[in-house]
């Protein structure tokens, strides 16, 4: 029990010492004069940026490259129906697919080469108008989701 009591006791000590520590190390960073600045090297000015090529309408899908096709093909314009928005986006393998969401609200999905900018293809999605399928596993419950907003409720 003895042994406790001064164990207690030192470590009550420990305590008070490094609380007393830490006031005095922010105390003395509070009062010390400001660092003084480090010379630097005199600022280099900024490359100019190259003009970029003009806009080069893409090809339409099946068409053969144009030979100024590079792959650094520079700023691209696709074009979009009106009323689309793009709502989704994914690339890769050289690919980006960006899903558009029509005036209608039916969906588009627009696959693009990220390597020539070109169009390689669009892919509409529609409804079928049959029912969606209540469990995709037999004996398992579906699960009704509610529309995100008043125009999916519509539908």
């Amino acid at each position: 029990m003895r042994l406790l009591k001064t164990l207690v006791i030192a470590m009550g000590v420990l305590l008070v010492v490094g609380f007393g520590a830490l006031i005095y190390v922010i105390a003395g960073r509070l009062t010390a004069p400001p660092p003084t600045p480090v010379a630097t090297a005199p600022a280099v000015p900024a490359p100019q940026a190259e003009k970029l090529p003009e806009p080069v309408p893409l090809p339409k899908i099946g068409e053969a490259l144009p030979p100024h096709f590079t792959p650094n093909f520079g700023e691209q314009t696709l074009m979009l129906p009106p009323g689309a928005r793009i709502s989704d986006f994914s690339a890769g393998g050289g690919r980006l697919v960006l899903r558009a969401i029509l005036a209608d609200q039916s969906q588009q999905l627009i696959v693009v080469d990220l390597n020539t900018g070109a169009l390689i293809g669009t892919l509409n999605i529609e409804n079928s108008g049959e029912p969606a399928p209540t469990s995709m596993l037999p004996g398992l419950p579906s699960v009704n989701v509610p529309p995100r907003n008043a125009q999916e409720g519509k539908k």
